[in-house]
C-alpha cells in the first residue's frame, strides 16, 4: 500500500508540474527544409554540371547547358561522361549562406577548359596564358557549408588538362595510372550530388 501511494504521489506530482520535465522543441520536417533552404538554399534549384571528355584533343568539359553539351557531344568530338555534380544556377539560389562563382575560361591553342573560384587565377588565365574568359559556369561554396562535398582538380602539364571529379578514389586513380601524368591540386570548390 505504501508503494501504491507513493507512486500515486509521485504521478500527481508530475502532472501537476512539481517537477519540471524539459521541454523538447518539435519542429516538422517541412519546417525544417524551409529553414534549410533559407540558410542553404532549396536543393530543388541546383542544376546538374555535366562532365565530357574528347580523348582526340584530350580536353575535360563541364558546362551546366544541356544544349552547350549536346553540341560538344555533336559537332566537338565529345563523349558524355555524365554529371560531374551539382551546381547553383545563380549566386542567390544557393540561399542565405554566400555562394561563389566558377568562373570558365578556355585557350583554344592547348585546348583546355579551366574552371575557378579565384579571380586572381581566372585574370592571369585571360592576361598571361592565353585563355578566353567564358563566363561562370554556375556558383559553388567555398568550404564544406550545407553539406557540400569537395570538388578536387588535376592537372596534367604532358595533355594541358585540368580535369574535376568529387571521387576521392578517382584521384588517385587518375595519379596512379593515367600515362599523361596528373597532379592533385587540391579542392577547388564545394558542390553537391544526389
Amino acid at each position: 500500500m505504501k508503494f501504491t501511494s507513493a507512486v500515486f504521489v509521485s504521478l500527481s506530482m508530475i502532472i501537476n508540474g512539481a517537477f519540471s520535465m524539459p521541454k523538447i522543441e518539435a519542429r516538422s520536417l517541412e519546417a525544417r527544409r524551409v529553414a534549410d533552404s533559407q540558410a542553404c538554399g532549396d536543393p530543388r534549384l541546383l542544376v546538374p554540371l555535366f562532365r565530357l571528355w574528347n580523348p582526340v584533343k584530350k580536353d575535360d568539359f563541364y558546362t551546366t547547358s544541356a544544349p552547350e553539351k549536346q553540341n560538344a557531344i555533336a559537332n566537338d568530338g565529345y563523349s558524355d561522361e555524365g554529371v560531374a555534380g551539382y551546381v547553383w544556377p545563380t549566386s542567390t539560389a544557393g540561399g542565405q549562406l554566400q555562394t561563389i562563382p566558377f568562373y570558365r575560361v578556355y585557350n583554344p591553342t592547348v585546348v583546355n577548359h579551366f574552371y575557378t573560384t579565384s579571380t586572381a587565377e581566372r585574370d592571369n588565365a585571360v592576361n598571361n596564358l592565353g585563355y578566353n574568359n567564358e563566363g561562370i559556369a554556375g556558383y559553388v561554396y567555398g568550404d564544406a557549408q550545407c553539406d557540400g562535398l569537395p570538388l578536387y582538380r588535376l592537372w596534367s602539364a604532358k595533355a594541358q588538362n585540368d580535369f574535376y571529379t568529387m571521387d576521392a578514389q578517382e584521384v588517385q586513380d587518375v595519379i596512379s595510372g593515367d600515362a599523361d601524368g596528373y597532379s592533385n591540386e587540391g579542392i577547388r570548390a564545394y558542390i553537391f550530388r544526389f
